[in-house]
C-alpha cells in the first residue's frame, strides 16, 4: 500500500510533469503532421508494395504491374519519390511509437496502483474516495486505449496536455490518499518483528506438519 499511494504521489509531483509534457507534445505534433497530409498516411500503406514495384522494374522500365509504357527511368524515379516520401512517415511513426508507449507504461503503472489502492479504500469502507479513484481509473483506461492506436485515436479532446502531465490525477487526490492511508493503517497495524517472527515459525510449523 505504501509503494502505491507513493507511486500515485510522484504522478502529479512537479519534478515529474517536464518529462511527460514534452514526450505529450512530441507526440501531438507528429500526429496532426500526418493526421494534416493525407498524402503521408496513404504513403505509409503503400511502402512494401512501392519497394516491390521498383525492385521488379526491367530494363523496359515498364509498370510491372499493369506493363504500363512509360518512358525509360520516369517509373523509377517516380516510385523513388514516393518511397522517400513513405519512408519519412515511416520514422514519424517509429518516433510516435515510442512516444505513445512512454506514456502507456507510466498510465499502466498508475493503473494497477490506483486498482490496489482502490481495493483497500474498499475495505476500510471510504466509499466517497474509492469513487474518486474509480473516475481517476476510468479517465486513465480511456487515455490508454487511445494511445493504443495513436494516430487515429490519440489525444483525446477530453484531455488537456497539462492534465495528462500529471497521468489525469484528480485535483485534491492527495487528501483522499491520505485518508485510505490513515484508515488502513488503523485497521491494518504494522506487525512487530516479534509476531512476524511468530507467523513465521508457525507457518513452518503448519509445512513440517504437512510433510510428515
Amino acid at each position: 500500500l505504501q509503494r502505491d499511494l507513493q507511486n500515485l504521489s510522484d504522478v502529479a509531483a512537479l519534478q515529474n510533469q517536464a518529462q511527460i509534457t514534452q514526450v505529450d507534445q512530441e507526440l501531438r505534433s507528429l500526429v496532426v503532421a500526418i493526421r494534416s497530409d493525407p498524402q503521408l498516411r496513404h504513403s505509409l500503406t503503400r511502402l512494401d508494395f512501392i519497394k516491390l514495384g521498383l525492385a521488379l522494374i526491367d530494363e523496359s522500365g515498364n509498370c510491372p504491374l499493369c506493363n504500363a509504357t512509360w518512358s525509360p527511368g520516369e517509373l523509377t524515379t517516380r516510385l523513388e519519390q514516393q518511397l522517400s516520401i513513405a519512408q519519412v512517415t515511416l520514422k514519424h511513426q517509429e518516433r510516435i511509437n515510442v512516444l505513445s508507449k512512454t506514456i502507456t507504461d507510466l498510465a499502466n503503472a498508475t493503473i494497477t496502483s490506483i486498482r490496489r489502492v482502490i481495493a483497500i479504500g474498499q475495505s476500510v469502507n471510504l466509499t466517497a474516495d474509492v469513487a474518486i479513484l474509480q473516475s481517476w481509473l476510468d479517465r486513465l483506461l480511456t487515455l490508454a486505449e487511445s494511445l493504443y492506436a495513436p494516430i487515429e485515436k490519440y489525444p483525446d479532446p477530453r484531455f488537456t496536455s497539462s492534465q495528462i502531465s500529471q497521468m489525469l490525477a484528480p485535483t485534491g487526490i492527495s487528501d483522499s490518499l491520505n485518508r485510505i492511508n490513515l484508515e488502513a493503517k488503523a485497521k491494518f497495524p504494522e506487525a512487530t518483528p516479534e509476531q512476524t517472527a511468530w507467523d513465521t515459525l508457525t507457518r513452518l510449523e503448519e509445512n513440517l506438519k504437512a510433510l510428515e
